[in-house]
């Protein structure tokens, strides 16, 4: 038997578990076909406790909790990743932090992605916001 092997202290977002698929009403003995899911789209993946106080900020790639913690200002605006996988989760944390406005947006540098249910409410601590990326139009959805 190999010896155990113990998984990474901490995970990048790059991860990907296999799975297979089998669909319903397949004859036995069909080769089984497996594909690979991102660890952001079962939502794992890394998360980023955020102290820098600014008026805008970016959700790097690989990150899938992105905790806003200590001091903001009066309003902020949170742009998704620029790469996003079909199926991903997105968390937007308020921490420990205040926002007076916070606006999550969709990111344009490399698709033009769209956001529905942007919060343009006060970010109190507390409070979390989730959306989940749609790659066939490009859409996050709040969930």
């Amino acid at each position: 038997m190999p010896p155990a092997t113990t998984g990474p202290a901490t995970f990048t977002g790059s991860e990907v578990v296999p799975m297979d698929l089998n669909a319903p009403g397949t004859t036995s003995g069909a080769p089984v076909q497996t594909a690979l899911a991102n660890i952001q789209q079962l939502w794992q993946g890394a998360l980023l406790d955020v102290t820098t106080v600014a008026t805008t900020q970016t959700i790097p790639a690989g990150v899938t909790f992105y905790a806003l913690d200590g001091a903001q200002g009066s309003a902020l605006t949170v742009t998704m990743p620029a790469v996003a996988i079909d199926g991903q989760i997105q968390k937007v944390i308020c921490e420990a932090a205040t926002v007076g406005v916070l606006t999550v947006a969709a990111n344009t540098s490399i698709v033009t992605q769209v956001i529905k249910g942007s919060p343009g409410v006060a970010c109190v601590a507390g409070t979390a916001y989730t959306w989940r990326y749609n790659a066939a139009n490009l859409t996050w959805y709040r969930v």
